[in-house]
């Protein structure tokens, strides 16, 4: 439209009497006396303008979208997506600081099939220089932090593979990040949170979004068009600012966090119409659940951002979830701080940073802990592991604290605690400490009070007693002193123990009423929710298609085994009953399970059958059992004891298993009381209804 306009602009001075001069002469005369200088002038503008045009398209703000898919996502859903096997760090020269070393090794350690590839700032240079000729005058205008933003955005846009800075350390297999998430194909991009809001009204204080993307791990295939966003907003955020202008705005902003944030809920919202914070994605499900929509896997906090301000895991918190372990070396950008409070009650008291010990109490503290030093250490049953914490203990105000809540919040009455030191370094001995309690949200009470504690040798550990002052849930150990604080720059602990806190209790069953039937269904990880997509009710509602799935993980306290029950109304005598497999993934099957029963006369429950070493034969395979003789019962359970291979069940936790149906086998008449027989009806209209 441009060329034709402006040839038409030039007919028209050919042809109009205009009173331009050209040389002293009308430019129409001089128009109409050289007829070939007027067509070589057209030939001229016409190409000169086509060029323009060109450079103008190839530049536009669809420049990094995807080469495969230039304007569009659904190419890349047609494809068979594998991220590449290659891990990518960098650093400013080949020199890693002696803090992060452990955790670049890491990466190496734990995936030995992966290539590795390390950048130092000359290596970016180079990189950039020679494959983005068109940003090297962007990049040069860059500070340092800037230029490894844009750097971790390009080389996983170019080759694809795994990004994490050199503070993170892995602490799970890349091959079984897909598999904890209950994913295996076509996963274009891996994404974590790093902050969820919520509806805390201060949080554009200390967070550059509600919905902030965790920066310092990302994994990419290559060419995705969320990593085509980020580059050409932050190439379009420098074209249109002057130097003065990039200045006064945060990298935060310019390449950091808030415009990797904005890329990817801009995507989302574009191509899925998908809005994080609103149904189906509330801020909780995305904070605790795996979720793939379309190619993009978003990881809950637990998996990439433990340790990140305002994060307190959930109380079952699975550590196979947690994919690495950042250590902040790097934290330039504005974070919440957390000063000394005046008072236990203090508003400006806040939890930074929870883990659940191995033993079940929740662990909580603030402050940084040197690598491979935290927090978890502190009750992991293990004297030869430590948690520390760096404070400077030449002030007198300093502090280190950490509360413990015991499990499921039970009350309990504390007799006496152990401390263990570290096995080096005594100069980080505790010196001198208090211990407070309290009851759910209550006011603190002082326990117990130690000054000037001396241990005699790394790795003792001492006893304390403590008199008796009621219930508690929760204790907090406050530490103010340490053995040398002119040589110690933290205070560590091996281990905690405390004399009289309770054990975690089993997980509590769901429960419904299914017609005449009153079923239970127990395991540890989802509750076995019956308004879940594959929950207890696909067991029972005698339809083959449907699945129980369930999850969980093992216990030292408890048996962990899944169990469903069912109460009847009246008695029924049991004959049999008939097991079908689930639709996929046969190592989830089960291979051992008990048959239990009891009657209105008897409380405990007794075996009326159990089975080993099953095997069903193929997918929706079916088997009957029958029983040496019929039983009447009131009640009957199905637990199950063992999986078919445990080794290889691809979930996200670390057992789950999967049935298709239970039907028990019931004398003539008595049909009506099983559950199948209440929702027989109901799944035949919906199957009869999704057919039509």
């Amino acid at each position: 439209h441009a060329v034709f306009g402006l040839s038409a602009c030039f007919c028209g001075l050919h042809t109009s009497d205009w009173r331009y001069n050209v040389m002293g002469r009308p430019l129409s005369s001089v128009l109409a006396s050289n007829g070939k200088y007027v067509v070589f002038l057209y030939a001229i503008v016409t190409l000169g303008l086509l060029v323009y045009l060109h450079q103008l398209h190839n530049r536009s703000d669809s420049e990094f979208l995807p080469r495969s898919s230039h304007h569009s996502h659904v190419g890349r859903r047609e494809q068979h997506l594998d991220i590449p096997k290659i891990i990518h760090q960098t650093w400013k020269t080949e020199e890693i600081p002696t803090n992060c070393k452990s955790a670049v090794g890491s990466w190496k350690t734990m995936n030995p099939s992966y290539e590795y590839r390390f950048y130092t700032d000359a290596d970016m240079d180079v990189i950039i220089k020679r494959d983005h000729s068109e940003l090297w005058g962007m990049y040069n205008r860059m500070e340092p932090v800037m230029k490894a933003d844009l750097f971790r955005y390009l080389i996983l846009y170019d080759v694809g593979g795994y990004y994490a800075d050199i503070d993170v350390e892995c602490t799970q297999p890349l091959d079984s990040w897909l598999s904890r998430s209950h994913t295996f194909f076509n996963v274009g991009i891996i994404i974590g949170f790093e902050v969820i809001t919520g509806t805390r009204p201060d949080w554009h204080k200390w967070f550059a979004r509600k919905f902030q993307m965790c920066q310092w791990t990302i994994a990419s295939t290559p060419d995705h068009p969320i990593l085509g966003r980020v580059i050409d907003h932050i190439w379009n955020v420098f074209d249109n600012n002057t130097d003065a202008e990039i200045k006064s705005k945060s990298a935060v902003d310019l390449t950091g966090p808030a415009v990797w944030s904005d890329a990817v809920t801009d995507f989302m919202k574009a191509e899925f119409k998908v809005e994080f914070g609103v149904e189906p994605f509330k801020s909780d499900m995305l904070r605790d659940e795996f979720v793939l929509i379309g190619d993009v896997l978003l990881l809950p906090l637990r998996s990439l951002s433990v340790g990140s301000a305002g994060y307190t895991p959930p109380a079952k918190f699975a550590y196979e979830d947690q994919f690495v372990r950042h250590g902040f070396q790097g934290s330039w950008k504005k974070r919440p701080t957390f000063a000394p409070a005046p008072s236990y009650n203090h508003p400006s008291f806040e939890r930074e940073l929870c883990v659940t010990s191995y033993f079940g109490p929740l662990l909580c503290t603030v402050g940084n802990s040197p690598h491979n030093l935290g927090l978890e250490h502190v009750m992991d049953g293990k004297d030869s592991t430590v948690f520390a914490q760096y404070k400077n203990f030449k002030q007198n105000t300093t502090s280190a604290f950490f509360t413990i809540a015991a499990p499921d919040a039970q009350n309990f009455t504390i007799k006496s605690y152990d401390i263990t030191v570290g096995p080096d370094q005594p100069a980080r001995q505790p010196r001198t400490w208090v211990v407070h309690g309290r009851q759910a949200s209550g006011n603190w009470t002082l326990l117990h009070a130690v000054e000037n504690v001396r241990f005699d040798r790394p790795g003792q550990t001492k006893r304390f007693r403590v008199p008796s002052r009621g219930k508690i849930t929760e204790l907090r150990f406050n530490f103010t002193a340490v053995a040398n604080a002119t040589e110690a720059d933290a205070i560590a602990i091996a281990e905690v123990i405390v004399q009289g806190m309770p054990k975690p209790l089993p997980p509590q069953p769901a429960c419904k009423q299914i017609g005449k039937s009153h079923v239970c269904a127990c395991c540890s990880v989802d509750a076995s929710s019956f308004e879940a997509k594959e929950g207890p009710l696909g067991l029972i509602d005698g339809n083959a298609l449907s699945k129980w799935h369930t999850q969980w993980e093992p216990s030292p306290f408890y048996s962990m085994y899944p169990w469903l029950s069912m109460q009847f109304e009246k008695p029924v005598t049991i004959l049999g009953y008939n097991m079908t497999a689930a639709n996929d993934f046969e190592n989830r099957d089960p291979s051992a399970w008990h048959i239990q029963a009891r009657s209105s006369t008897t409380e405990d429950w007794q075996d009326i059958d159990v089975q080993h070493d099953v095997e069903f034969s193929d997918r929706y395979g079916n088997m009957t059992f029958t029983l040496s003789q019929p039983v009447t019962v009131t009640d009957v359970k199905l637990r199950i004891e063992g999986l078919r291979k445990p080794t290889d069940l691809r979930c996200r936790h670390t057992f789950c298993a999967q049935l298709g149906e239970w039907r028990l086998l019931v004398e003539p008449g008595q049909e009506d009381q099983l559950p199948q027989h209440q929702l027989a009806e109901p799944v035949a209209a919906k199957e009869e209804m999704n057919q039509e």
